[in-house]
């Protein structure tokens, strides 16, 4: 759903004449209050946009822009509304192959636990990225046997690298 903030806005002016009539205004004083909009649920800018409507404050083809605009107007499509939209521009979740000099792509496993990594040598530099956003690849400078493969869990102890490029 979208926010929706309504300003109340009030206004002063010190308006004066002269003698041959002749008016003009000039603001004194703003004073701007913020607040949800007031619609069938506060602060949802779908809302309050219907409360509009059935006040005749807004026309349809004005409401049906708006929610041409708004993604995931029904209740809880709100991620298959934004996969919807992002995918009509192009974007989609997952690593296009074509994006990258080199990607591995790993088997799925039946585990939580993290259960593989990836050595880079004779490179100047490396960057890894995944899917899930949870997982962040670290680098381990002087990787070797009897390293701790992840630092905050010591049973995992990286073993038999001697004999490889790593």
């Amino acid at each position: 759903r979208s926010d929706c903030t309504q300003t109340n806005v009030e206004e002063k002016y010190a308006v004066t004449c002269d003698e041959s009539l002749n008016f003009s205004a000039e603001l004194i004083n703003v004073e701007i209050e913020f607040k949800s909009c007031q619609g069938k649920k506060n602060n949802n800018l779908w809302s309050y946009y219907e409360t509009l409507y059935s006040e005749k404050k807004v026309t349809l083809e004005q409401k049906n822009k708006l929610y041409s605009h708004l993604v995931g107007v029904e209740k809880k499509k709100c991620p298959q509304a934004l996969e919807r939209n992002l995918a009509a521009k192009g974007i989609v979740k997952g690593i296009s192959d074509s994006a990258y000099p080199y990607v591995i792509t790993f088997p799925e496993v039946d585990t939580s636990e993290f259960v593989h990594g990836i050595c880079v040598a004779g490179a100047s530099s490396a960057t890894a990225i995944s899917t899930d956003a949870d997982l962040v690849y670290k680098e381990v400078p002087n990787f070797k046997s009897g390293q701790t493969a992840w630092g905050n869990r010591e049973n995992y102890p990286i073993i038999g690298v001697e004999s490889t490029i790593c």
